[in-house]
């Protein structure tokens, strides 16, 4: 718990930086991956592998990764179909036997129609979540948070004796 805490609490604090756009973004795109491709894939566990190896804002990974797990609930059907009509591809048949009879390929599950589905969605809609992440993160630091800056209440909170003592101990890396 404490984990996920302390995630939050640095994704909240990445947010309000102004340099970190293309971090985040990509932090949900690789959310976005892990959600419609299952973790007993291959696929599955590079991405978890690539989002703690590189310099990736993990509490927006894991963020994403929750959001569009719920999101993609209810369109599992239709990754099972379009994972269908791809694994159907007369051309494609070779290259799947040969998939399927690699000793380290066949970990892809990709005979698997919603592994395949989710994998084209992933694709497909990677550049659509990049975009709508960068441009959401623009969208709040320009209205939200000016809104929540100009309030009596951030001012009063702002000089409590608290969030001083926080910056403090945030100021020598403790935080």
């Amino acid at each position: 718990m404490y984990f996920i805490v302390k995630q939050l609490l640095s994704l909240i604090k990445l947010i309000h930086s102004d340099n970190s756009d293309e971090k985040i973004a990509w932090a949900f795109v690789l959310g976005f991956f892990s959600a419609v491709m299952p973790l007993s894939s291959l696929q599955g566990v590079l991405i978890v592998v690539v989002a703690l190896a590189f310099r990736f804002q993990f509490g927006a990974f894991l963020l994403s990764w929750l959001l569009f797990s719920i999101f993609t609930l209810p369109f599992l059907g239709s990754l099972h179909s379009i994972g269908a009509a791809v694994l159907e591809v007369e051309a494609l048949r070779g290259f799947y036997t040969f998939m399927q009879k690699s000793d380290v390929l066949s970990f892809t599950r990709f005979n698997n129609t919603i592994v395949m589905g989710g994998f084209w969605v992933a694709i497909l809609l990677s550049p659509l979540v990049y975009l709508a992440t960068k441009f959401l993160l623009a969208k709040y630091r320009s209205v939200f948070v000016k809104y929540i800056e100009s309030t009596r209440v951030y001012y009063f909170l702002k000089s409590t004796i608290f969030i001083k003592v926080y910056q403090l101990y945030g100021k020598y890396g403790h935080v």
